[in-house]
């Protein structure tokens, strides 16, 4: 029997649920596009970073783009570039130029015989899916979000799930960049091995290179997936995880944390879409409860000491139902997420994932740590991207994602830096977007890479234009 206060706690979540589902529908693309006619002041992901650039500009091509950073080299300024806004660090900060890709939103070629596609690098990924449709392709793998610009995804390392694909930069194969001087680039693999040191440096450079105008990706033929959520234990999946992510196309693991409770998420490709008008519905159902689990989580953030383990067991409960369903890759593979949270993310040798996974349920109840919305269990195929977090090794990645509380965030995300981070036997390295607080040095430690990226940023950047820390 359920008692008065549970129901009056349910009765006044719903109550709330329509202005949190708004704020939850919104993409940093809704939110920016408002901040960016303003044209006044701007801000990351998380809202934890606030700035207000002198000027701001929207070039349509990378002739423009040569321009303004010719301009500003020769003033002694500084020029970052905005994406979607999907990041928790302040790499966008610029006092002097900020510079927008979203009119560099054009396809440009198609060549079906080799499924590439070369296209301008502001375009936003769930456009690009929906664009590429047209001409039979698709893209290899998606992240959480479909929402981000391309460039900014790939320049910071974005991935989705499945060890047989590696990050998005993992498959562009040619780009086009613009350096500190204005100088126009465009650089592959098999231009020379200059411009290849170049291209493996610039896949994963987060601006620091210079700005990307255009890429060339390699895609596959469209497709679609069935997916099902099935409800499981964090100990049962700790013991299958490798084996569910070697039976699907793409597996990852929703774990709802200081609980017992698991989602085991499974993609398997299909011929056809054969979901129907359920499609819609099933979306709108899981966008609702994930909606729900941010209300709780930020109306009750205040009284977490108390209630938190009832509320989440009752929460995981009710969230972690079955379910089935097929449809377009781009439907499928992305997730609901709150766009107000903040996170952490590390990425740990895939064959010690579950057992830091394990480490970290036990930190978390150690130190009394709540983290309401759920923890990622994904696994990522090894790259050859210089700054990749998945550079020369098979990874996982384990997050942690809170609403409501940046003070507990604070406090917690540290210690999973600790735990995971490279001073630990992990030697994990973090996702260059979410939140992290690695010294020069520790970087330098998790990187072989790194002195000769610092190479080449010298020669792309001599004068520091886009250099803002």
């Amino acid at each position: 029997m359920v008692s008065i206060r549970a129901a009056g706690l349910v009765i006044f979540s719903l109550c709330l649920l329509s202005y949190y589902l708004y704020s939850f529908s919104l993409g940093p693309g809704a939110v920016d596009r408002k901040v960016r006619k303003a044209q006044t002041s701007f801000t990351t992901h998380g809202f934890n970073f606030h700035f207000k650039p002198t000027n701001y500009h929207r070039p349509t091509t990378a002739s423009e783009i040569s321009s303004i950073v010719r301009e500003a080299n020769a003033k002694k300024q500084i020029v970052r570039v905005i994406g979607g806004g999907h990041s928790w660090t302040p790499m966008i900060n610029s006092s002097d130029h900020l510079l927008s890709l979203d009119e560099l939103d054009r396809i440009i070629s198609i060549d079906k015989e080799k499924l590439q596609a070369t296209f301008e690098a502001g375009i936003r990924i769930g456009s690009l899916a929906r664009e590429l449709e047209k001409h039979g392709l698709g893209l290899q793998n998606m992240g959480t979000t479909d929402k981000q610009s391309f460039a900014g995804a790939f320049m910071t390392g974005t991935h989705g799930t499945g060890s047989r694909f590696g990050i998005m930069a993992s498959t562009i194969i040619a780009l086009q960049i613009v350096d500190g001087l204005g100088n126009i680039h465009n650089v592959s693999a098999e231009n020379g091995q200059d411009a290849a040191e170049l291209f493996l440096a610039a896949r994963v450079s987060l601006g620091a290179l210079g700005i990307v105008t255009q890429v060339t990706v390699q895609c596959t033929k469209f497709y679609h997936l069935h997916r099902t959520f099935t409800p499981s234990t964090l100990d049962d999946a700790l013991v299958r995880a490798r084996e569910y992510d070697a039976q699907n196309r793409n597996f990852k693991l929703w774990w709802i944390p200081r609980t017992p409770y698991v989602r085991l998420i499974r993609w398997q490709e299909v011929d056809v879409d054969t979901s129907g008008d359920a499609h819609s519905l099933t979306v709108m159902l899981d966008s609702f409860k994930t909606g729900l689990l941010v209300a709780i989580s930020k109306v009750l953030a205040p009284y977490a000491d108390s209630i938190y383990p009832h509320l989440m067991g009752i929460v995981g409960t009710a969230f972690n139902t079955p379910e089935s369903l097929s449809g377009p890759y781009y439907d499928l593979l992305p997730s609901p997420a709150p766009y107000t949270h903040q996170e952490t993310e590390w990425f740990v040798p895939a064959d010690l994932a579950t057992q830091a996974l394990a480490e970290y349920r036990n930190m978390l109840e150690k130190n009394n740590c709540w983290t309401n919305m759920v923890t990622e269990l994904r696994y990522i195929a090894a790259d050859n991207s210089w700054l990749s977090p998945a550079y020369n090794r098979p990874s996982a990645t384990i997050n942690m994602l809170l609403v409501g509380n940046d003070a507990e965030f604070d406090r917690c995300a540290p210690l999973m830096q600790q735990l995971l981070g490279p001073h630990s036997k992990y030697q994990g390295r973090p996702h260059w977007g979410k939140v992290h607080s690695l010294t020069p040095q520790e970087i330098r430690q998790i990187y072989p890479k790194w002195e000769a990226f610092l190479v080449i940023k010298a020669k792309m950047d001599p004068n520091g234009v886009f250099q803002n820390e």
